[in-house]
């Protein structure tokens, strides 16, 4: 019996959460465009967002791949924020010059 519940709570803690999304940002550092790979298809929408919490860029596409324009940015530590209807993700991107 309660052998059986811990192996049911030993899988739901290690599973991943259903509303995270597994999105990749690169090149890090971004100089010109910051592109945004998904693996889910459906519309997904991207806001950068500045150290003080305000959106900088926001741009919405469909597909497995997006692209935001950074090149007018200040060179600096961004939070990249997707969501979608699959769940919402937060990376950490950094723009940068040569």
């Amino acid at each position: 019996g309660s052998e059986f519940l811990v192996r049911i709570s030993d899988v739901l803690l290690n599973a991943p959460e259903a509303s995270q999304m597994s999105v990749k940002a690169y090149p890090i550092p971004a100089r010109e465009r910051l592109i945004i790979e998904s693996p889910e298809w459906g519309r997904k929408e991207a806001l950068l967002m500045d150290g003080m919490g305000r959106v900088v860029l926001r741009h919405t596409f469909t597909g497995l791949e997006g692209s935001l324009d950074v090149s007018t940015l200040a060179v600096g530590i961004y939070l990249l924020r997707i969501e979608s209807s699959y769940g919402s993700s937060i990376l950490k991107v950094v723009v940068g010059r040569d």
